[in-house]
C-alpha cells in the first residue's frame, strides 16, 4: 500500500481518496454485511443537519466507535463550538491526556504537552503547504520543523496511540 502512495490518484488530494482509489470497488465486491456499522464512521456534518429533523436515529446508535471530523473547523482548531459531538471529542482527549500523564511513569512515556495555539499553527502552516502541492507527509514534516516549540512530539505519535489503547510499543 505504501509504495502505491505516490502514484495512486486522491481525488481529495488525501487519505480518503487515497484509500477510495486503492480499494476501488470495495463497496460492490463485498456483501453489505462485510460494511461497518454507521457507529464506526459517524460523520459530524450529517450530526449537524439531521439531528434536530431525526434525533431518534442518532440515538438508537449506541456508544458511538469511530466519530469523523471530516469538516472544519475541527474541535482542536476551534474550541468555541460546543454541540454534542465536539464535548464528546473533548472528553475523550482530556481522558487519554490524563491516562498519558498517569501512565507516564510506568511505560517510560513522556506525555506529549498540550498547546492548542501552537497545534492550531501547525495547522495552519500545514494546509499552506498542501495547497502549494505537496504530500501529506512533507506538509506535516515542514509546518511541524517552523513551529519548533513546547509542542513538539517528545514521544512518537504511533507510541502514544498505543499506550492509550494499552499496547506496548518497543
Amino acid at each position: 500500500m505504501l509504495d502505491q502512495i505516490a502514484t495512486t490518484f486522491s481525488y481529495d488530494k488525501g487519505d480518503t481518496g487515497f484509500l477510495n482509489a486503492f480499494f476501488s470497488g470495495w463497496y460492490h465486491r463485498f456483501p453489505p454485511c462485510s460494511r461497518l456499522p454507521f457507529g464506526f464512521n459517524a460523520q459530524r456534518t450529517l450530526h449537524w443537519f439531521t439531528f434536530k429533523k431525526q434525533p431518534a436515529y442518532w440515538n438508537s446508535i449506541q456508544n458511538l466507535k469511530v466519530i469523523h471530523y471530516s469538516s472544519s473547523p475541527k474541535p482542536w482548531e476551534d474550541q468555541s463550538r460546543q454541540s454534542e459531538l465536539e464535548t464528546t471529542w473533548y472528553h475523550c482527549f482530556n481522558e487519554s491526556q490524563m491516562f498519558l500523564r498517569n501512565s507516564g511513569s510506568e511505560s517510560g512515556a513522556v506525555p506529549r504537552k498540550s498547546n492548542n495555539h501552537s497545534h492550531v499553527s501547525i495547522t495552519e502552516k500545514f494546509k499552506k503547504f498542501r495547497k502549494v502541492g505537496l504530500d501529506h507527509a512533507t506538509a506535516m514534516a515542514m509546518a511541524r520543523a517552523e513551529v519548533e516549540d513546547s509542542t513538539q512530539i517528545e514521544v512518537p505519535v504511533e507510541e502514544q496511540v498505543a499506550a492509550i489503547f494499552g499496547f506496548g510499543m518497543s
